[in-house]
């Protein structure tokens, strides 16, 4: 029987794994021998960038991809960096996510939309090989 925890020669991807659950992800997958691309989006102060380079440093050979999720074009060409690296993505983790500050009944209808990266990426052919 095989070892279902054996990503080897996998590629996977975790969005938002700069830091925190995603960045904890993103090196067990790499644990379990995956191709490991970690995501971040820029912010001013820098943090995020370098958090993703604290992560990647515990990965072998990561691919760093700068991206805000919600940002088709950026989804489209961070997949197509994928595709030309490791010839295609096998495991895709939505992790990226914005924190609201309020409760239910106070959250509009666009508050509840979810980044449109799902759609952006199922029809990238880095998803469809």
């Amino acid at each position: 029987m095989s070892d279902p925890l054996d990503f080897t020669g996998k590629v996977v991807l975790v969005t938002g794994s700069s830091r925190g659950i995603g960045a904890e992800m993103i090196k067990a997958f790499g644990a379990h021998g995956a191709q490991c691309v970690v995501n971040y989006v820029a912010d001013a102060q820098g943090q995020n960038k370098t958090d993703a380079a604290n992560v990647a440093k515990e990965l072998d050979e990561p691919l760093v991809i700068e991206c805000d999720v919600t940002q088709p074009a950026q989804v489209e060409a961070m997949m197509k960096q994928i595709q030309d690296r490791h010839g295609g993505l096998d495991v895709l983790v939505n992790n990226s996510g914005i924190i609201g500050d309020r409760t239910i009944r106070k959250m509009s209808l666009e508050d509840f939309e979810l980044p449109r990266f799902c759609a952006a990426a199922a029809g990238s052919s880095a998803c469809h090989p």
